[in-house]
């Protein structure tokens, strides 16, 4: 049996951007490639800082890429970690010792709650044996981190091409304030199926977490002119929408963006107003919003236990693509 070796780590430099543009994919799960790479350091998403790296006999054989808006001060996931297939090191071993050095410069920098991991695979990734490792060992290094909080969600994809929806007939959609949003996200959290929202409203209460909700939609780089409420056209929905006036409101939507892509962001319907259909209505709107704009994609994410949402998507076109198990601090309120 060959030795395993126990590599070298330290956070990137500039020198190491050749070397780390021309590492390739070791598995199924998620890969930041050259592209996306390149495109991130340029836009301060990824900072040189913020990737640490494992080195054995002058070679990169793990990296781990902790990914922040542009222009925040510290990141919010770890998208990626990697471990080259071929190198001579325990991949579980290499993950854990990456992990802990950047959560150690993390804490150094001022963060109290570590940020969560995000790992990508395929949608059958249970059924592939190859692909069940990659995922069962990053899984192990995230539950030694202190990871230990989970939580599935499915992928969505609607590609230019696919079928635009029809104009809903019996919802209408207005324009309004940042109050009336508020007012409305606060709303729609009471009785969510969305497990983050749970914790959230446990955490902070139902307005408080509206407002933390609008303060990150409002920081993506989409169109706050795109944002809309929604009303039964047979009770309401004349005008554009103030304080005052938002007792008919049966919804919200907020079609927005991601770092690289047009995405359904938030849709939410009000607790009185749940049963009828009115998530698919939101959802054609959004689909029909981003399609104006000529998108060539909308992404989407949901809980994987939430079923009728993921029946939802799957009536307004998206397929589902992947999964993402998304590994967080055991403890809401710890580091």
């Amino acid at each position: 049996m060959a030795e395993v070796l126990t590599p070298r780590l330290r956070s990137a430099t500039a020198e190491d951007v050749p070397r780390l543009l021309a590492l390739e994919p070791a598995d199924g799960t998620r890969f930041i490639d050259a592209d996306r790479l390149r495109g991130d350091l340029d836009t301060g998403g990824l900072r040189l800082d913020t990737i640490w790296i494992a080195e054995l006999d002058g070679r990169i054989v793990g990296r781990a890429l902790w990914w922040g808006p542009p222009g925040e001060q510290h990141p919010v996931a770890l998208d990626e970690l990697w471990v080259a297939p071929d190198a001579v090191v325990d991949a579980e071993e290499v993950g854990l010792a990456l992990l802990e050095a950047g959560h150690a410069a993390l804490r150094a920098s001022g963060v109290e709650r570590m940020p969560g991991f995000d790992i990508e695979a395929l949608a059958d990734w249970r059924d592939r044996s190859d692909l069940a490792a990659a995922v069962g060992w990053r899984e192990r290094v995230a539950e030694r981190a202190g990871l230990g909080q989970r939580l599935e969600r499915v992928k969505l994809l609607w590609r230019r091409g696919d079928p635009v929806p029809a104009a809903p007939t019996r919802v209408g959609f207005r324009p309004a304030s940042d109050e009336a949003f508020i007012a409305t996200l606060t709303r729609v959290a009471r009785g969510s199926l969305d497990a983050t929202t749970h914790r959230e409203i446990a955490a902070v209460g139902a307005e408080q977490h509206a407002r933390d909700e609008f303060a990150f939609y409002a920081g993506l780089p989409g169109r706050r002119g795109d944002w809309r409420l929604a009303f039964d056209r047979g009770v309401g929905g004349a005008g554009s929408v103030d304080e005052g006036s938002i007792d008919d409101v049966i919804g919200v939507i907020i079609p927005s963006r991601s770092a690289y892509s047009a995405s359904v962001s938030y849709l939410g319907v009000v607790p009185e107003a749940r049963g009828r259909g009115y998530g698919l209505d939101l959802l054609d709107e959004i689909t029909r919003v981003h399609a104006r704009a000529d998108e060539p994609e909308i992404t989407a994410l949901t809980d994987a236990d939430n079923t009728p949402m993921r029946r939802t998507f799957a009536r307004g076109g998206y397929r589902e693509t992947g999964v993402r198990i998304v590994r967080e601090p055991a403890h809401p309120l710890e580091p």
